[in-house]
């Protein structure tokens, strides 16, 4: 049901400590900080990059084995249109896609440039995943889980977490109480102490990893 909860730890409770936080102003963070900022941002959009090649040579397969056997087959021209549209549709989006998420990284790294963010550092205690609604098919309903990362006791929607991907399930029992699962693959984990920056105007609060070594200016 909506509000049923999973996090990483697999605690009896997340594990949450709250602590004295403090956030600062963009132009104060040291420039190590900045440099792993903008490379977390470009980091999705290569994965954006690399999804849609992945897209566009499976389609271009596709249309490789459909339409030169019709081809081949006599058919004529004008009743594979319908194909050749919904490729040339399909390709469009793609594009529109890419270079949207294109202008949202360059306008992001500008942002960094411009100090238009806030920043702080802090320890990661857990991942949190919450059933926050439902979609509905043939086949029942599949529940929407949000994640937050908790740092400090502070809840962190959005988390962009250095060369670290979260991936969840839930499923559903007979009580209709939903069992959320959070998983963790990457460098940073529970207890790590972080540097989180807060673009102001966006959604997402990354998370980085701390160097004591670069914490001066």
């Amino acid at each position: 049901m909506i509000g049923d909860k999973g996090w990483l730890s697999a605690r009896d409770e997340p594990n949450i400590t709250f602590r004295p936080r403090k956030w600062e102003r963009g132009e104060t963070m040291p420039k190590y900080y900045l440099r792993l900022a903008e490379q977390t941002v470009r980091a999705g959009m290569r994965t954006v990059r690399k999804t849609l090649i992945v897209l566009a040579a499976g389609i271009a397969i596709l249309n490789g084995l459909f339409l030169y056997p019709m081809l081949t087959a006599g058919f004529h021209w004008q009743k594979l249109l319908p194909l050749a549209g919904g490729t040339a549709i399909g390709a469009a989006l793609m594009l529109v896609y890419f270079f949207s998420n294109r202008k949202s990284v360059d306008e992001t790294c500008r942002w960094l440039q411009e100090g238009q963010f806030k920043w702080r550092t802090g320890r990661l205690d857990d991942i949190v995943g919450e059933v926050v609604d439902y979609t509905y098919d043939d086949d029942g309903r599949d529940p929407v889980v949000k994640l937050y990362a908790y740092v400090d006791g502070e809840k962190v929607p959005e988390p962009v977490i250095y060369k670290t991907h979260l991936s969840h399930s839930a499923s559903e029992f007979l009580t209709k109480k939903t069992t959320v699962r959070i998983r963790r693959e990457g460098e940073l984990h529970l207890g790590s102490q972080v540097t989180l920056v807060k673009p102001i105007g966006s959604k997402e609060t990354w998370i980085l990893p701390q160097n004591l070594e670069f914490d001066e200016h």
